[in-house]
């Protein structure tokens, strides 16, 4: 598994994007929150345009390890189940450049998001 850290600190308006290129399936979003409290932590990718993926989003992110999941669908878009009930969750693969970006978090303020990705 790999890992990429990304070092946070918030502008006046108390929001901040960094941005690295990552390929391969998240696995986890770990968040060491710092002073980043109140802050809404998201994980994105733009596509074309102003069309963007959401890998994790959480408001009011506490430190904590996340696991973000999608469900496995069919070609047809229809979520795949094991009994008809449950559904299957899944990794979700990223390709490109990945941000993280943090909104409300207060002027100056720090914290730490670490990708782990296979």
């Amino acid at each position: 598994m790999k890992s990429i850290p990304y070092k946070l600190t918030t502008d006046a308006s108390g929001d901040v994007t960094v941005t690295n290129t990552i390929t391969g399936k998240l696995i986890a979003v770990e968040v060491a929150a710092g002073t980043l409290t109140t802050a809404t932590i998201s994980v994105t990718k733009v596509l074309e345009g102003t069309t963007s993926v959401t890998y994790f989003s959480k408001a009011s992110c506490a430190t904590g390890i996340y696991y973000p999941r999608i469900y496995a669908q069919t070609n047809a878009g229809v979520d795949l189940t094991y009994d008809a009930t449950r559904k299957i969750p899944v990794e979700q693969a990223m390709s490109g450049e990945i941000n993280v970006i943090v909104a409300s978090g207060g002027n100056t303020l720090t914290g730490t998001v670490i990708l782990h990705y296979e």
